[in-house]
């Protein structure tokens, strides 16, 4: 690992760690992290992003398994990117598998994307929406689950 992308990681993760601290209704501008309210982060360490990243308030990331999120990504309030859940049998084991996300895509309000997934450049998720499986073309999906609405 060279030490440019070792220090390329480590301001990404104290961003994270700024970001954590600001107080809700106080924007914050950081290292091409915007930052609008208070949000959570589990494992921090499997979280990168590109430049322009957008977080409102109430957003909820589990990076059990890697996400990795593009280029000009707004989280809208109360979003959600899960990598973890349940196996179907008996409930007890936890499985984990990573989400991508292209660039410029916008989740709505309440959206939620769940493990697995991938998100191709150039997509708005709407409000309250459930994205279950990969989206691999450009447009506007909304539902749940998610289908596309209008194509861009």
């Amino acid at each position: 690992m060279s030490l440019f992308y070792y220090c390329f990681k480590i301001k990404r993760k104290l961003a994270i760690s700024l970001a954590k601290s600001q107080l809700i209704g106080s924007p914050s501008y950081c290292c091409d992290l915007e930052i609008h309210g208070d949000f959570e982060i589990i494992h921090p360490e499997n979280f990168t992003y590109g430049n322009g990243l957008s977080i409102n308030g109430g957003v909820y990331i589990n990076a059990g398994a890697p996400i990795i999120l593009g280029k000009n990504v707004s989280l809208s309030a109360q979003s959600m990117l899960i990598t973890k859940g349940l196996e179907f049998n008996g409930m007890k084991n936890h499985y984990a598998k990573p989400i991508t996300i292209g660039d410029n895509v916008q989740l709505g309000a309440g959206s939620i994307i769940l493990p697995g997934v991938s998100i191709t450049d150039n997509v708005i998720i709407a409000a309250g929406s459930v994205v279950t499986k990969n989206i691999n073309q450009s447009g506007v999906f909304a539902g749940v689950p998610s289908r596309l609405v209008r194509d861009c």
